[in-house]
């Protein structure tokens, strides 16, 4: 009898780790939808304009990402399509090589395999509904070291804006100097280091743990002090902006 009771509690327990993984499992590809959407508007930009280091650079960073963490998640194809893609798009910067039509081909395949492992596995990773206006999306700066917030904001404005992480001040230098992005989420300590290099239309929310003095006030669009819900507040935060960044942008 008790042997059986025995079995029963490792099955239960068997099954609740399975299904903590799957869940885990699903947040990872719900993430890489965003980052697959990312990759595919920064390669329709390199056709365009293949010197445009700046979406080679962004290329990069999310083949990295799913390099990182794919074969984690029981995708390791994932890890070794976004690896190759790393390497290929580091040469060519590293190198200051453009981008030719068979590279953006074949980085456009390395997104295919990428896509079609997922869907294999029984996720939907159509970019159907909103493929035809990612390039009429706002897009939304995150300048913080903070990779799971970022894939959270990733997950939460999809289909509603482009987001893009810049985890260094070199990052969030280039980024801003580039004038591609519509608002900026940044901390308040860096507003006096970054302060310079805002564009002069872009919106700005800054948050902090403490009180904001009125000269930071003067500076940015909206302030938002972190606390337990700060992902639902920013992510709230945000979506209330994003009509005026819209309109400003028309």
């Amino acid at each position: 009898m008790n042997g059986n009771r025995d079995l029963t509690e490792q099955d239960r327990g068997a099954r609740s780790w399975e299904d903590a993984f799957h869940e885990l499992q699903a947040q990872f590809v719900r993430n890489s939808r965003c980052r697959l959407r990312i990759v595919d508007t920064r390669l329709q930009a390199l056709s365009q304009n293949p010197s445009e280091r700046k979406a080679l650079l962004e290329v990069m960073r999310e083949f990295h990402a799913l390099a990182g963490s794919g074969g984690t998640y029981g995708f390791q194809n994932v890890s070794n399509l976004g690896r190759m893609g790393e390497s290929e798009c580091d040469a060519h910067l590293n190198e200051a090589i453009i981008p030719g039509p068979e590279e953006l081909a074949r980085w456009r395949g390395f997104l295919d395999g990428i896509r079609q492992e997922f869907e294999s596995a029984g996720f939907d990773m159509s970019l159907q509904p909103f493929e035809a206006d990612l390039s009429q999306l706002p897009r939304v700066l995150y300048l913080a070291n903070d990779p799971e917030m970022a894939d959270s904001l990733c997950e939460r404005l999809e289909g509603t804006a482009l987001v893009t992480y810049a985890p260094t001040l070199d990052d969030a230098r280039e980024e801003l100097t580039s004038g591609a992005h519509h608002l900026a989420v940044v901390a308040v300590e860096l507003l006096p280091v970054l302060g310079r290099t805002f564009p002069s239309k872009m919106r700005v929310i800054a948050y902090s743990s403490n009180d904001v003095t009125e000269e930071v006030l003067d500076r940015v669009t909206a302030v938002l002090c972190k606390s337990v819900t700060f992902e639902d507040d920013l992510t709230r935060l945000i979506q209330s902006i994003l009509p005026r960044v819209r309109s400003s942008a028309n």
